[in-house]
């Protein structure tokens, strides 16, 4: 999950659920949610975050462009995303689904960054990809495993 702003709302409701669930017995895969804000002062939701990130069900990854020493360097969620790629590729090649929610520049940017990270992959693998291969990748998620939610 990749969000900014009032794009970290429906993520609240997601890991919601998945804390009810894991509270029943249930095991979920992890879950990385990829938060973007200005600063520590701005988080939302923290005490409900930081409970349900102590029972697994969410590991936070914030990215402050205003207070980038708080946030590993990372000033935009994008970043965030670039710099926590390892975590993030074992998830995906796992089954798990990238959600964005934010403006449609956060979608873009997570977008290329999400292309640029299967390159980088595919690279090391020996199988370097063209841009008409990454494209086409990418159009093969769309709607399966990658959904966006994004807003002027």
């Amino acid at each position: 999950m990749v969000c900014a702003g009032s794009g970290l709302a429906p993520f609240r409701g997601f890991i919601q659920e998945r804390a009810a669930q894991i509270g029943a017995g249930r095991k979920l895969a992890r879950a990385l949610l990829f938060v973007g804000c200005r600063g520590k002062g701005d988080t939302l939701y923290d005490e409900e975050f930081k409970k349900w990130s102590a029972m697994g069900a969410v590991d936070i990854r914030y990215a402050f462009s205003r207070e980038t020493e708080r946030s590993e360097g990372c000033k935009y969620v994008q970043d965030r995303l670039w710099h926590d790629r390892v975590e993030a590729v074992e998830l995906f090649d796992e089954g798990a689904k990238v959600f964005v929610c934010g403006s449609r520049e956060i979608g873009e940017a997570v977008k290329v960054t999400c292309k640029k990270m299967y390159s980088e992959k595919a690279a090391a693998l020996g199988k370097p990809k063209s841009e008409e291969e990454v494209e086409e990748w990418f159009s093969n998620l769309r709607n399966a495993r990658y959904a966006t939610d994004v807003f002027a």
